[in-house]
């Protein structure tokens, strides 16, 4: 009886097996459209999330130019540009005033003299750089606070909420002259004096060339 058993079982498990391998045969085509399929898959969701970078970060642009709206309301200071910068390097105690960096200007500072079709982006901004400050040039004209009313926007942007800038580097707060670069007076003959602002970034954007 014992012997009998083990030949039935062994008679259905082949044919068990042969018709199991009969339908992986049927199977396997749509194995291959679908290996195929999770390729593409994930191709698409490469370009997928580097889309949603673009879209994020364009919208990052746009909060950070909103942010600096809100505290360069005054009468007596205006801006005269705003710049992405990436690489910028803030271990220098005159980052802001000596104008010779590791950075580049993300966007070609020439961008609206150049011919059709030249690219906009800054050629010497190496690849996957990231966009980890911004530089915001402006003038102060004659007022009671005189250059103090700079100081005070810097002040206010500094103690902000929920900001997307930071004044703390690798667990170091930035001096003020490291993020600014002020004239002291209005030079003889003139109604204004500059000032250049480096505000640095709580989450610096990734730039892939």
């Amino acid at each position: 009886a014992w012997a009998g058993m083990q030949v039935y079982n062994n008679v259905t498990s082949k044919s068990k097996v042969a018709q199991l391998e009969g339908e992986l045969v049927k199977l396997e085509p749509f194995e291959q459209k679908l290996t195929s399929l999770n390729k593409k898959k994930t191709n698409l969701d490469v370009i997928s999330a580097d889309l949603s970078s673009v879209v994020e970060d364009r919208f990052r642009s746009i909060g950070h130019l909103d942010e600096l709206r809100k505290h360069f309301t005054s009468e007596v200071v205006w801006l005269s540009s705003i710049e992405d910068l990436t690489g910028y390097n803030f271990d220098n105690k005159d980052s802001a005033s000596s104008g010779k960096k590791v950075s580049s200007e993300l966007v070609n500072v020439d961008f609206d003299s150049l011919g059709y079709g030249a690219p906009a982006i800054n050629a010497n901004t190496a690849e996957n750089q990231e966009v980890n400050a911004i530089r915001v040039k402006g003038f102060w004209r004659d007022n009671p606070a005189s250059q103090q009313a700079v100081f005070k926007i810097l002040e206010n942007i500094k103690n902000a909420t929920n900001s997307p800038f930071t004044f703390e580097i690798d667990g170091e707060k930035l001096d003020d002259n490291q993020v600014l670069q002020i004239q002291s007076s209005i030079p003889n003959e003139e109604y204004k004096a500059s000032f250049t602002m480096i505000l640095p970034l709580k989450s610096p954007a990734l730039i892939a060339n």
